[in-house]
């Protein structure tokens, strides 16, 4: 279950060596962190492929106003 989890084999061991209770939680919540995370990033991925499947242009990269001001602001956000 732990496995399934995505825990690592060292975090299983830590939650079954664990003393008390807190010191298990506390692996269980950086897991748990972890994968709210990964969940957010998936589905800002699932958003915008769902938003370039609604894309009328044969090529969307330099036709598509709304995929041009996404690829702006990014290029922005990283210079």
């Amino acid at each position: 279950m732990l496995q399934d989890a995505g825990l690592s084999l060292d975090d299983i061991a830590g939650v079954l060596g664990a003393a008390t209770v807190d010191e298990w939680k506390a692996i269980a919540q950086v897991r748990l962190d972890a994968l709210d995370e990964e969940l957010a990033r998936l589905q800002r991925a699932r958003d915008y492929l769902a938003g370039a499947l609604l894309c009328r242009y044969d090529h969307p990269l330099d036709e598509c106003r709304i995929m041009g001001t996404e690829i702006d602001r990014r290029l922005a956000e990283h210079p």
